[in-house]
């Protein structure tokens, strides 16, 4: 299971006293092995479309809220209303905003990114809706970085509710 072998790794990066440990923790490191964790899980949910690994890691990262005081990210974000409409646009924009999380946070983020744009295409999301209806990412409300991965959050368990 995801959660037990990224625990074993995180906790043997801690109890090492490598430069790894060292390099982590000085460039935030629980902040970027939580978003590490969080772009591995979503790659598993990627492939079915349903995966609580990523429920886990979402709360992790929004829980090291320490982590993420320092980022001043306004971030265009999706509601469940709009993932309701348009779960594929919806994918998308919560793609595109974590680029701009990456780039802020100085996080390896690229899986994350793609395993959001494949969840966004898989065959086991709904299609149903039809393009014009679906609002451009930057029409979405601006939000702190905390409201952003709480509107993930609760986007991704309406994902696993319907898929799981």
């Amino acid at each position: 299971m995801l959660n037990l072998d990224a625990a074993r790794v995180w906790d043997h990066v801690l109890s090492s006293g490598d430069t790894l440990a060292s390099r982590v923790r000085w460039r935030g490191g629980r902040m970027l092995c939580v978003i590490f964790l969080l772009t591995v899980a979503l790659q598993l949910a990627a492939k079915k479309a349903c995966s609580y690994d990523i429920i886990i890691s979402v709360q992790t990262l929004i829980n090291s809220t320490s982590s993420l005081t320092g980022l001043d990210s306004r971030l265009y974000t999706p509601t469940i209303d709009d993932y309701i409409k348009c779960p594929k646009s919806t994918l998308m924009c919560f793609a595109e905003e974590v680029k701009v999380l990456q780039r802020e946070s100085e996080s390896k983020a690229f899986s994350l990114i793609r395993m959001l744009r494949n969840v966004a295409g898989s065959p086991f999301q709904p299609q149903p809706q039809p393009q014009p209806d679906c609002l451009q990412c930057e029409v979405h409300a601006e939000r702190a970085t905390e409201q952003f991965l709480g509107d993930l959050l609760t986007v991704l368990q309406r994902m696993n509710a319907d898929n799981c």
